[in-house]
């Protein structure tokens, strides 16, 4: 429940920066990014079951995962302990029994209605209530609860709705000040502040060895105080760490030096330090990554962490495997930008607000991409994370765990090319297959797609894969030269497109969502004034797959049952892998068998059935044995048909249930499509239930 930005109250006098002090700057860690990622739903995926290789990638790369629930979490502890466990500070759930038990436990308003923390609300009601923090029951029953689950072997506590500001309303979301059940009477902002900060004491007492994160808010605090309140201090002192919801992507801060200002939030962090704490930047969806990053290392003393809602393990970013190494100095304000020095590099941040602005660096450096640069552009809310010169490098990929696939290593389903044929690991060069080495701004690439516009170069993903990346621009090969636009589309849709791109732009670096898209086309057009000196690179383009894409990927002999199809069409419940057709239901089939032999491979169809799958040109030989599947005995009448690219190469004429098996093997070279077809054979579809079994393409490598 993340609920602390719902209103900002009074106005807040701003206070000043605390400039970082020298004991930071020998603190190699506040060079390196500390990623903290709160779990959600969609993560599942990657903490279900991942394979040994996966935990350690998990383990190596996510310094903390937060917000994690028992119990779906208590057995992954096993694997990853780094973990902190999702407890709200005063929630008591509406359907909880501790509603008729503890009634008592609520807060209530002077006419004795029950009040709600003001979060999702809606129709009066909302999905919590506020719990009674002054309640020694209630903090005793929070207690036993907490050090159950801490038993398990959690890290530490992500703790919610910590707030300094009351959150306490009514159930349309409308903030009421409780009755004080100490007083009596209204509750007070002050006793409010003072009753939080007794809880959270209390809890950092009965779990001293615990990580304690306060979800709270950083502007809290009276007029003109803020965390210079002596209950937000004790608060602040109770914790471990501050997560800084929405972080510097919070679209509420402003450039300059005002209540609301980035620097404003800079400066808190500054005081956190100072107080031996320290925060976790939680962006919930930053201007840029980058520019997330590079105010991370503005203020990181070593101890701090940060996190997002964009990186996976699909599409991590490439800039939290920088290592800017020891800061050299405090952060400063350097030709109206925000500055710190690194032994290996330095930072830049343009505020939100300002006018974009150019500046020359101090010498050479290497972008987050790994583009060579002396100068940078930063528009507002735009930052920079440069590393000392080195010899030029593509970065390369950071997760193996959760497998990439080079394009230059697979068949294509279609290619055409403006100028010569498509080149693999090299630049486009003249008309024949002489392409050099790809180039981009200095840098090299080993791998990628060298081409010349007008080109498309298509290839089937089956709806596995989740994501695309590549680094983009014209080949030095061209010097100046040339103007193209890149696009990528999925299944029809426009999903990036680049502007106009000359000899002269930076290097722009594509990552795109592919989940569920069944077709990935890499277009290049002259940009409407002529195909001159157009030799475009998708240096490293490479696709991640959570399963084997269609055939146009293998390099060898691959069971069908093993590949995504991309049509699949059944007349009677769905198309089953490795098992016969048996019912309606998915999954309910039998093992595969024909004449007494059993498959442990192959598909299970029912009559009218169309089955296909791409191969690019790839594959030489389909091979089959086909049927009536056993489970009919003797009925069924059915036909098998192979076809490609319209064409049919093989049909075995009618079959029933006291047919011999029959061997299919037919050459598909150079063809795009595979189809296979089963018919009712005319005469209706009852029993007509057919294997193609131990089905499998030879493909080129």
């Amino acid at each position: 429940m993340l609920h602390s930005r719902l209103t900002r109250i009074g106005a807040i006098a701003l206070f000043g920066m605390v400039s970082l002090t020298g004991n930071l700057l020998g603190q190699t860690e506040a060079g390196k990014a500390r990623f903290a990622r709160r779990i959600t739903s969609d993560w599942d995926r990657y903490t279900n079951a991942p394979n040994a290789s996966q935990q350690d990638w998990l383990r190596r790369n996510i310094w903390r995962m937060s917000g994690v629930f028992s119990p779906y979490f208590d057995s992954r502890l096993s694997w990853f302990p780094n973990a902190w466990i999702y407890i709200d500070l005063y929630a008591i759930k509406t359907d909880s029994p501790l509603v008729w038990q503890h009634p008592e436990w609520i807060l209530k308003d002077s006419a004795g209605n029950r009040l709600f923390i003001p979060w999702n609300c809606s129709n009066g009601s909302c999905p919590q209530y506020a719990g009674d923090i002054t309640n020694a029951g209630f903090r005793q029953y929070w207690i036993d609860q907490t050090r159950a689950l801490m038993n398990k072997g959690y890290k530490g506590i992500w703790l919610d709705d910590v707030n300094m500001q009351f959150r306490v309303g009514n159930g349309w979301g409308t903030e009421i000040p409780p009755l004080d059940p100490r007083t009596g009477t209204t509750m007070t902002w002050d006793n409010w502040r003072k009753y939080i900060a007794e809880f959270v004491e209390q809890i950092r007492r009965e779990f001293p060895s615990a990580e304690i994160m306060h979800n709270c808010i950083w502007f809290a605090g009276p007029n003109g105080i803020r965390d210079n309140d002596q209950y937000i201090q004790r608060q602040i002192s109770a914790a471990n760490y501050i997560n800084v919801e929405r972080g510097f992507g919070d679209p509420g801060l402003t450039g300059g030096t005002g209540e609301w200002s980035l620097q404003a939030l800079l400066a808190f962090i500054d005081r956190v330090h100072a107080r031996g704490r320290h925060v976790v930047i939680d962006d919930y969806y930053p201007q840029t990554l980058e520019y997330g990053l590079a105010n991370y290392f503005l203020i990181n003393n070593g101890s701090d962490a940060l996190g997002e809602l964009i990186s996976t393990p699909d599409n991590w970013y490439a800039g939290y495997d920088v290592n800017l190494g020891a800061p050299t100095g405090a952060r400063t304000n350097w030709n109206n930008l925000l500055r710190r020095d690194f032994q290996n590099g330095l930072v830049l941040v343009n505020e939100p607000g300002a006018p974009t602005r150019t500046v020359t660096l101090p010498g050479t450096y290497r972008t987050v991409n790994g583009v060579s640069v002396t100068s940078v552009t930063l528009a507002a809310r735009q930052g920079a994370v440069l590393t000392a010169t080195q010899a030029p490098t593509a970065p390369p990929p950071t997760s193996t765990a959760f497998p990439l696939k080079f394009l230059s290593d697979l068949n294509w389903s279609a290619g055409t090319n403006g100028y010569g044929p498509i080149e693999r690991d090299r630049s486009n060069g003249e008309s024949g297959a002489d392409g050099k080495t790809i180039t981009l701004n200095g840098v090299t690439y080993a791998k990628g797609l060298g081409v010349h516009a007008n080109s498309d170069v298509r290839f089937a993903l089956g709806g596995v894969c989740t994501a695309f990346q590549a680094d983009i621009g014209m080949d030095d090969e061209v010097g100046a030269n040339g103007s193209v636009i890149f696009q990528v589309m999925g299944d029809g849709t426009v999903l990036y497109t680049s502007g106009v791109m000359t000899g002269n732009s930076n290097t722009l670096s594509v990552n795109v969502d592919l989940t569920g898209r069944n077709e990935l086309r890499l277009i290049v057009n002259d940009a409407g004034n002529g195909i001159a000196y157009d030799h475009a690179d998708w240096a490293n383009a490479r696709i991640r797959c959570n399963s084997k894409p269609p055939a146009t990927a293998i390099a060898q002999t691959a069971y069908l049952s093993d590949l995504a199809w991309t049509v699949s069409n059944n007349g009677w419940g769905p198309v089953e892998r490795d098992r016969s057709n048996n019912e309606m239901a998915a999954q309910d089939g039998n093992p595969l068998r024909l004449n007494g032999v059993t498959y442990a491979k192959g598909l299970g169809v029912h009559a009218p059935s169309d089955v296909r799958f791409t191969l690019g040109g790839a594959c030489s030989t389909f091979h089959a044995e086909v049927g009536v599947d056993d489970e009919t005995g003797p009925w069924g009448s059915i036909s098998f048909q192979v076809w490609a690219d319209g064409t049919q190469l093989y049909n075995s004429g009618t079959l029933t249930g006291l047919s011999g098996t029959q061997t299919v093997q037919v050459g598909i070279a150079g063809r795009q499509e595979l189809r296979l077809v089963v018919t009712d054979a005319a005469n209706g579809i009852s029993w007509d239930h057919g294997n193609w079994a131990n089905a499998r393409v030879s493909c080129n490598p």
